[in-house]
């Protein structure tokens, strides 16, 4: 088995329907998602899923994040 690589950390929370779902940032311009699948029917199907979307903050400018480091 190769090397297992630690992507972002992931936080407990709940959706806009009280479901428990994690999320977590992946970068400046994306976060990820894990909801569990309400609709399994089969042992066959996904217990949950892992989504990504943009992130909708803007990605800070090189010159800020220098300012900002000394």
């Amino acid at each position: 088995m190769s090397e297992i690589v630690n992507l972002c950390g992931l936080w407990a929370s709940k959706d806009k329907n009280g479901n428990a779902m994690m999320s977590g940032k992946l970068s400046f311009s994306s976060k990820v998602f894990v909801f569990k699948n309400s609709n399994k029917k089969k042992e066959s199907e996904p217990d949950y899923f892992l989504k990504i979307a943009a992130n909708e903050k803007e990605e800070p400018k090189v010159q800020e994040v220098q300012e900002n480091i000394f």
